[in-house]
């Protein structure tokens, strides 16, 4: 008896009355709002912790096991307790037994499956996830080399593996912090890794704490990728006296966005054509964060902002 008593297995035993004679340690738990306990009608007891269907059910073959001393086995019950705000898992067995007395009594043997069941579904959960930001990220992809193809054939190959990289270094941000998402500050930084000798010089960050989401992180990422490298190239990081001052703020739950170039090399007239660049800023970002982007050509040096409902983008 003792041996039932100091199990840390989930045992409970009923005799032929239908009453309570013994529960291990490990069971405990489960009855821990059944109180008092040992020698409680078991039909109370099931009725108090588990919901109509589930509670009628077991004790019909509670019954049958006692009367025919068929045992019976049920493997992943899952059912939400009446006792307590939880929905458990269980994989539980019943056997007839002889009691000291010579009289029949039915034990219950059970594992408690409720943290495997929510590891499995987290499982299930992540995979999805996975599945659905791969597919997002091929799509991406996929826009990127079409893209890149149709307006820049001659450097094709640079051009498609920079834009990889600036999608390389927003994943490797969104993968340190656990898929998240980033900071406002944290994704501006990670697309200027290459410029970081000139942060807090020629180029300056400013703006409150803003959480993103991933795919705000995301398509923000390109949009200060191609900015950088326009800069690079062309603007106010072409030479050694331009500056670049990227902020953002928030005000009335909308969020904006600039980044303004100066003392950088003059703009005679801005671009004849669109290119893939271009595009990004003033249709692919403000699309995938449901806002709207201007680009202005200014003499003074090339200004892009961004305006968006806050609650919009972090929804995304």
């Amino acid at each position: 008896m003792r041996l039932v008593e100091n199990s840390p297995f989930g045992v409970y035993l009923i005799n032929f009355e239908f009453k309570l004679i013994q529960v291990s340690a490990g069971a405990q738990k489960v009855f821990e709002k059944v109180r008092p306990l040992l020698g409680r009608d078991f039909h109370e007891v099931l009725r108090q912790v588990w919901p109509a269907p589930f509670a009628e059910e077991a004790i019909a073959h509670f019954h049958h096991t006692l009367d025919t001393g068929q045992a019976y086995r049920s493997v992943d019950t899952t059912w939400p307790r009446r006792d307590i705000d939880a929905v458990e898992t269980y994989d539980w067995q019943i056997e007839r037994v002889v009691l000291p007395d010579e009289s029949h009594g039915v034990v219950c043997y059970f594992y408690d499956l409720t943290e495997r069941r929510l590891h499995e579904e987290r499982i299930r959960l992540l995979a999805e996830e996975f599945n659905h930001r791969t597919k997002n990220i091929l799509s991406v992809v996929q826009a990127i080399s079409q893209q890149t193809a149709f307006h820049s054939p001659r450097d094709f190959v640079r051009r498609f593996n920079e834009r990889l990289r600036a999608l390389a270094a927003n994943h490797d941000l969104l993968i340190k912090n656990d898929w998240r998402g980033a900071t406002m500050t944290e994704m501006v930084r990670a697309q200027l890794i290459p410029f970081g000798d000139l942060l807090g010089t020629r180029i300056s960050i400013e703006g409150p704490h803003l959480a993103l989401t991933t795919p705000v992180a995301e398509a923000l990422g390109l949009a200060i990728h191609e900015l950088a490298t326009n800069a690079a190239k062309y603007g106010a990081l072409s030479d050694h006296t331009g500056r670049v001052d990227i902020r953002w703020a928030i005000d009335d739950q909308l969020f904006a966005l600039e980044w303004v170039e100066t003392s950088g090399p003059e703009i005679i007239a801005p671009p004849n054509n669109m290119g893939f660049g271009s595009m990004i800023l003033a249709k692919m970002t403000p699309t995938l964060v449901r806002g709207k982007g201007e680009l202005d050509y200014k003499r003074t040096g090339l200004r892009w902002s961004l305006r968006c409902a806050l609650d919009s983008f972090k929804k995304l």
